[in-house]
């Protein structure tokens, strides 16, 4: 997380350098901290379009997104079609996601592509488990497939189908091991 933070920093600071380069800036240091001005008012509301727009439209899905989790976390509610669509364009830029939350939108996408079958386009589960698939932490990635595990031995056909479908596409090229032993102790 410090990492990711200072990455920003490093990125922020380049392209406010620019900017003052630029000499769409002015830069004057008061008291020991750095203070920005824009040279040009006009630039203002054209900024402030130009940042806002996508930038509000990122928050509104992350707010869903907390709320969906919330609601995953009391009373174990999949998320909507409707509102697994309102999401998916962002589902890359979800950072600090922790192994339940991803288990909820697993299970969600899953769902809602059983729910419609082939015509979904949406939500589709291949491009979720691709975001999954490419964590760098072993034990979230761990976490993350431990419930799909766990309900290989469900009663429920259903919920058999759909673990064993999750992990077949969740497993990775060096961690496929996580996937297909349990599958195969399973179905023993």
């Amino acid at each position: 997380l410090i990492a990711q933070v200072n990455s920003m920093r490093n990125e922020f600071d380049r392209i406010l350098a620019q900017l003052v380069n630029a000499r769409l800036l002015h830069r004057d240091d008061i008291e020991g901290q750095a203070r920005y001005e824009l040279v040009h008012e006009y630039l203002t509301t054209e900024i402030v379009k130009w940042i806002d727009a996508p930038d509000r439209e990122f928050k509104r899905a992350e707010e869903l997104l907390k709320s969906e989790l919330a609601n995953w976390r009391s009373y174990q509610h999949l998320i909507s079609l409707e509102r697994l669509e309102l999401l998916y364009p962002y589902r890359e830029r979800f950072k600090g996601l922790d192994a339940e939350d991803w288990e909820c939108l697993l299970r969600s996408a899953i769902e809602a592509e059983d729910q419609v079958g082939d015509e979904y386009t949406g939500a589709d589960v291949t491009d979720w488990v691709k975001v999954v698939r490419d964590i760098d932490d072993l034990l979230l990635f761990k976490a993350i497939v431990e419930p799909f595990i766990a309900d290989l031995q469900d009663h429920d056909y259903s919920v058999r189908y759909n673990a064993a479908k999750g992990l077949g596409m969740i497993g990775r090229d060096g961690d496929i091991h996580t996937a297909v032993n349990p599958l195969i102790a399973a179905l023993q």
